[in-house]
């Protein structure tokens, strides 16, 4: 059974997320920086990597800028 927020999102209800387009995750420092589309692929970067330096857009050219400004 899925929950209902009672929101007033449309009739895509909680389908909205699973169909959404995906997350760009920006790795600017870890193990190998750059944009992942996969959160598994970005937490292999990042893990027990100190100093990581990381955050989640939804669109690639913030994901990018992100890491350009921190690099």
């Amino acid at each position: 059974a899925t929950a209902d927020t009672g929101s007033s999102a449309s009739s895509s209800g909680a389908r909205g997320y699973a169909s959404r387009a995906a997350w760009f995750y920006a790795v600017a420092r870890g193990r190998v920086p750059g944009v992942y589309v996969i959160w598994d692929e970005c937490k292999a970067q990042v893990d027990y990597f100190q100093g990581s330096k990381y955050k989640k857009f939804t669109t690639k050219s913030e994901a990018d800028d992100f890491i350009a400004a921190n690099r």
